[in-house]
């Protein structure tokens, strides 16, 4: 599959929230009303792992070192999960992390993407800690002191993106601190614009099915599969 020609028409839509911010949820909604495929990262980064790649030995020698995967090696899995999918409208969940994650995006991909906005779930630190015990995933760093350090530290590392997409007036947040429901019925109206027939202007062009790529490791558990298959129109 040529990446140029798929990735050329590729409309972006990102999403972050902090951890409990109930991402994958939403995610899962919007893939079960519009067709979009949900993926995460730790998905991506294990799959690697487990193929016994060059990358995969590497990606397990940062993590082994707690060290962060370098963006370049996550591009790389990026690109190769949407050429799969030949899927020429994405989703990107729990990713830009940070700055710097933005910076080689943009810079790899300023040539083959259009990000349509930025989706950012807004959810009070206690109702995410909420959450999160009540997950039960039995994760060792899911309790209350733990988890608050996750949140401040995922705060501070996103907050340089959101203040960009803001400038930019690309940013969407959602108040997440409620149901399901609650939080779908202020996200749902965002797809349903993005839906609707374009109009005579291309930069209008709607938001068809697409690949939902999840970037949420710390949410990898409420995350879609990796290999699943794109509706494509």
């Amino acid at each position: 599959v040529n990446l140029s020609s798929i990735m050329a028409v590729a409309d972006i839509v990102f999403v972050l929230g902090p951890p409990g911010a109930g991402k994958g949820t939403q995610c899962t909604k919007i893939k079960e009303e519009f067709g979009y495929i949900h993926l995460s990262a730790g998905d991506l980064l294990r799959a690697e792992q487990a193929a016994g790649s060059e990358d995969g030995e590497l990606i397990a020698d940062y993590i082994k070192n707690g060290k962060i995967v370098p963006i370049e090696i996550t591009i790389k899995l990026l690109e190769k999960a949407i050429v799969s999918s030949g899927c020429r409208k994405v989703l990107i969940d729990g990713f830009p992390r940070n700055e710097e994650n933005l910076n080689g995006w943009e810079s790899a991909m300023k040539d083959k993407m259009n990000t349509k906005f930025m989706l950012y779930f807004d959810c009070e630190e206690e109702e995410c800690l909420r959450r999160a015990l009540a997950r039960n995933q039995n994760r060792a760093d899911d309790n209350p002191e733990s988890f608050r350090k996750r949140i401040a530290t995922y705060n501070t590392s996103t907050t340089a993106v959101l203040n960009i997409f803001k400038a930019r007036d690309l940013l969407r947040r959602i108040n997440a601190n409620g149901t399901p429901d609650e939080v779908w019925s202020e996200t749902l109206p965002l797809f349903q614009i993005s839906a609707e027939p374009p109009a005579a202007s291309s930069q209008n062009a709607p938001l068809a099915p697409t690949t939902v790529i999840d970037l949420g490791v710390e949410e990898s558990g409420e995350s879609g599969g990796l290999f699943a298959l794109c509706n494509v129109l």
